[in-house]
């Protein structure tokens, strides 16, 4: 089944989080867990997105506003990650930088696609 939701990326874990119409589902993957994060490849039907395996299952997430940029973060974190009890937030002052700048990219679109909206209902 395909859920919408919210991926949350920390300095110990992949999470994952949707409410769809109450039914609610949360994932919690620790980078020790995890054996392998690569691009799925592109399909007719469904959007490129980012599988991350375990030993136990594998996950499917699509639907990237940058699904590029949201890989290289993902693998960056593991491989930061792994083998690491806890790692200190000066590890990932590079990844904040580049997942700040996605979202301030990001909101200018939104913004330039809400004047092209505005600008063609005015006339």
């Amino acid at each position: 089944m395909t859920l919408h939701g919210h991926m949350y990326v920390t300095t110990r874990f992949i999470c994952f989080y949707s409410n769809f119409f109450g039914y609610e589902k949360k994932i919690l993957l620790p980078y020790k867990t995890i054996n392998c994060i690569s691009k799925t490849s592109d399909s007719v039907f469904l959007s490129p997105g980012v599988e991350i395996s375990t030993a136990k299952q594998g996950y499917v997430f699509r639907n990237f506003w940058d699904r590029e940029e949201a890989y290289k973060i993902l693998r960056d974190c593991h491989r930061a990650g792994v083998g690491q009890p806890h790692l200190p937030d000066s590890v990932f002052p590079n990844l904040v930088r580049r997942i700040r700048s996605s979202q301030a990219t990001r909101r200018a679109a939104k913004q330039a696609i809400e004047r092209h909206a505005s600008a063609s209902s005015d006339a």
